[in-house]
Protein backbone atom coordinates (compact mmCIF):
# COMPACT_ATOMS: atom_id res chain seq x y z
CA UNK A 1 0.00 0.00 0.00
CA UNK A 2 1.33 3.45 -0.86
CA UNK A 3 1.80 5.96 1.95
CA UNK A 4 0.26 9.40 1.57
CA UNK A 5 -1.26 8.61 -1.80
CA UNK A 6 -4.74 9.85 -0.85
CA UNK A 7 -3.34 13.29 0.03
CA UNK A 8 -1.23 13.31 -3.12
CA UNK A 9 -4.28 12.36 -5.19
CA UNK A 10 -6.15 15.45 -4.02
CA UNK A 11 -3.70 17.56 -6.02
CA UNK A 12 -3.97 15.49 -9.21
CA UNK A 13 -6.61 15.05 -11.88
CA UNK A 14 -8.26 11.62 -12.14
CA UNK A 15 -6.19 10.92 -15.28
CA UNK A 16 -2.99 11.80 -13.41
CA UNK A 17 -3.98 9.57 -10.49
CA UNK A 18 -4.58 6.67 -12.86
CA UNK A 19 -1.24 7.28 -14.60
CA UNK A 20 0.59 7.41 -11.24
CA UNK A 21 -1.03 4.18 -10.05
CA UNK A 22 -0.37 2.37 -13.32
CA UNK A 23 3.29 3.42 -13.26
CA UNK A 24 3.66 2.25 -9.65
CA UNK A 25 1.87 -1.07 -10.22
CA UNK A 26 3.91 -1.55 -13.38
CA UNK A 27 7.11 -1.19 -11.36
CA UNK A 28 5.89 -3.87 -8.92
CA UNK A 29 4.32 -6.51 -11.21
CA UNK A 30 7.62 -7.87 -12.59
CA UNK A 31 9.08 -8.16 -9.10
CA UNK A 32 6.01 -9.97 -7.81
CA UNK A 33 5.98 -12.41 -10.72
CA UNK A 34 9.74 -13.03 -10.46
CA UNK A 35 9.20 -14.18 -6.87
CA UNK A 36 6.29 -16.48 -7.74
CA UNK A 37 3.57 -14.22 -6.38
CA UNK A 38 0.03 -14.33 -7.74
CA UNK A 39 -1.71 -10.96 -7.79
CA UNK A 40 -5.18 -11.46 -6.36
CA UNK A 41 -6.25 -7.87 -6.90
CA UNK A 42 -5.30 -4.24 -7.01
CA UNK A 43 -7.03 -2.25 -4.29
CA UNK A 44 -6.47 1.31 -5.45
CA UNK A 45 -2.89 2.01 -4.40
CA UNK A 46 -2.53 -1.40 -2.78
CA UNK A 47 -2.01 -4.92 -4.05
CA UNK A 48 -3.03 -8.24 -2.53
CA UNK A 49 -0.51 -10.90 -3.51
CA UNK A 50 -0.60 -14.61 -2.65
CA UNK A 51 2.45 -16.86 -2.39
CA UNK A 52 2.90 -20.58 -1.91
CA UNK A 53 0.01 -21.74 -4.05
CA UNK A 54 2.00 -24.54 -5.65
CA UNK A 55 4.55 -25.43 -3.00
CA UNK A 56 5.31 -25.82 0.65
CA UNK A 57 4.44 -23.05 3.10
CA UNK A 58 8.17 -22.56 3.78
CA UNK A 59 8.79 -21.80 0.10
CA UNK A 60 5.88 -19.36 -0.01
CA UNK A 61 7.04 -17.57 3.15
CA UNK A 62 10.61 -17.21 1.88
CA UNK A 63 9.39 -15.99 -1.51
CA UNK A 64 7.04 -13.44 0.08
CA UNK A 65 9.75 -11.94 2.30
CA UNK A 66 12.26 -11.87 -0.59
CA UNK A 67 9.61 -10.20 -2.75
CA UNK A 68 8.94 -7.55 -0.09
CA UNK A 69 12.65 -6.67 -0.02
CA UNK A 70 12.78 -6.59 -3.84
CA UNK A 71 9.68 -4.40 -3.96
CA UNK A 72 11.45 -1.83 -1.77
CA UNK A 73 14.38 -1.89 -4.21
CA UNK A 74 11.99 -1.52 -7.16
CA UNK A 75 10.33 1.43 -5.44
CA UNK A 76 13.73 3.09 -4.97
CA UNK A 77 14.38 2.71 -8.71
CA UNK A 78 10.87 4.00 -9.49
CA UNK A 79 11.51 6.99 -7.23
CA UNK A 80 14.73 7.76 -9.15
CA UNK A 81 12.61 7.94 -12.31
CA UNK A 82 10.10 10.14 -10.49
CA UNK A 83 12.88 12.47 -9.30
CA UNK A 84 14.07 12.93 -12.88
CA UNK A 85 10.50 13.93 -13.74
CA UNK A 86 10.48 16.28 -10.70
CA UNK A 87 7.80 14.21 -8.97
CA UNK A 88 7.84 13.60 -5.24
CA UNK A 89 9.02 10.18 -4.00
CA UNK A 90 6.57 7.47 -3.03
CA UNK A 91 6.71 5.34 0.11
CA UNK A 92 4.97 2.06 0.79
CA UNK A 93 4.05 -0.34 3.54
CA UNK A 94 4.07 -4.11 3.14
CA UNK A 95 2.55 -6.73 5.43
CA UNK A 96 3.57 -10.40 5.17
CA UNK A 97 1.60 -13.14 6.91
CA UNK A 98 1.09 -16.87 6.48
CA UNK A 99 -2.16 -18.70 7.01
CA UNK A 100 -4.97 -20.63 5.34
CA UNK A 101 -7.24 -18.99 2.78
CA UNK A 102 -9.92 -20.17 0.44
CA UNK A 103 -9.89 -19.09 -3.18
CA UNK A 104 -13.06 -18.87 -5.19
CA UNK A 105 -15.66 -16.74 -6.86
CA UNK A 106 -17.28 -14.18 -4.60
CA UNK A 107 -20.47 -12.45 -5.62
CA UNK A 108 -23.69 -13.32 -7.40
CA UNK A 109 -23.59 -15.63 -10.43
CA UNK A 110 -24.98 -13.96 -13.51
CA UNK A 111 -24.58 -10.50 -11.95
CA UNK A 112 -21.03 -10.01 -10.77
CA UNK A 113 -18.34 -12.42 -9.66
CA UNK A 114 -14.79 -11.79 -8.60
CA UNK A 115 -12.21 -14.50 -8.05
CA UNK A 116 -10.44 -13.77 -4.78
CA UNK A 117 -8.96 -15.20 -1.59
CA UNK A 118 -10.82 -14.98 1.70
CA UNK A 119 -9.83 -15.88 5.23
CA UNK A 120 -8.44 -14.65 8.50
CA UNK A 121 -4.95 -14.55 6.95
CA UNK A 122 -6.13 -11.94 4.42
CA UNK A 123 -7.60 -9.77 7.18
CA UNK A 124 -4.48 -10.20 9.30
CA UNK A 125 -2.06 -9.22 6.54
CA UNK A 126 -4.13 -6.11 5.82
CA UNK A 127 -3.96 -5.11 9.48
CA UNK A 128 -0.20 -5.80 9.55
CA UNK A 129 0.34 -3.58 6.52
CA UNK A 130 -1.52 -0.80 8.34
CA UNK A 131 0.89 -1.17 11.28
CA UNK A 132 3.83 -0.20 9.07
CA UNK A 133 2.69 3.43 9.32
CA UNK A 134 3.84 3.77 12.91
CA UNK A 135 6.34 0.95 13.27
CA UNK A 136 9.39 2.59 11.70
CA UNK A 137 9.61 -0.36 9.30
CA UNK A 138 8.16 -0.36 5.78
CA UNK A 139 7.72 -4.15 6.03
CA UNK A 140 6.12 -6.09 8.86
CA UNK A 141 6.43 -9.89 8.87
CA UNK A 142 4.31 -11.96 11.24
CA UNK A 143 5.87 -14.46 13.60
CA UNK A 144 3.95 -17.19 11.74
CA UNK A 145 5.81 -16.32 8.55
CA UNK A 146 9.16 -15.79 10.30
CA UNK A 147 8.90 -19.29 11.83
CA UNK A 148 8.81 -20.79 8.33
CA UNK A 149 11.95 -19.03 7.09
CA UNK A 150 15.27 -20.91 6.91
CA UNK A 151 16.85 -18.04 8.86
CA UNK A 152 15.65 -14.89 10.61
CA UNK A 153 19.07 -13.22 10.41
CA UNK A 154 17.64 -10.61 8.02
CA UNK A 155 14.77 -9.78 10.36
CA UNK A 156 14.62 -7.78 13.56
CA UNK A 157 11.91 -8.26 16.14
CA UNK A 158 9.63 -5.27 16.64
CA UNK A 159 7.33 -4.51 19.53
CA UNK A 160 4.24 -6.74 19.52
CA UNK A 161 1.25 -5.19 17.78
CA UNK A 162 -2.42 -5.19 18.66
CA UNK A 163 -4.57 -5.67 15.60
CA UNK A 164 -8.19 -4.59 15.34
CA UNK A 165 -10.43 -7.63 15.66
CA UNK A 166 -7.72 -9.80 17.24
CA UNK A 167 -7.87 -10.86 20.89
CA UNK A 168 -4.10 -11.31 21.30
CA UNK A 169 -1.22 -9.06 20.31
CA UNK A 170 1.08 -10.47 17.62
CA UNK A 171 4.83 -10.90 17.52
CA UNK A 172 6.15 -9.19 14.42
CA UNK A 173 9.42 -8.52 12.64
CA UNK A 174 10.82 -5.88 10.31
CA UNK A 175 13.52 -6.25 7.70
CA UNK A 176 17.00 -5.82 9.18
Amino acid sequence: DLRGFTAMSEKLSPNEVMAELNAYHGAMIDVIEQHGGAIDKFIGDGTLVVFGLAGAAEEGAAAAVACARAMLDALATHNEDRARAEASPLAMGIGVHTGPVIAGNLGVPGRRLEFTVIGDAVNTVSRLEGQTKGSGSPVIVSAETAALLPSTDNLRELAPVSLRGKAQSMRVFGLA
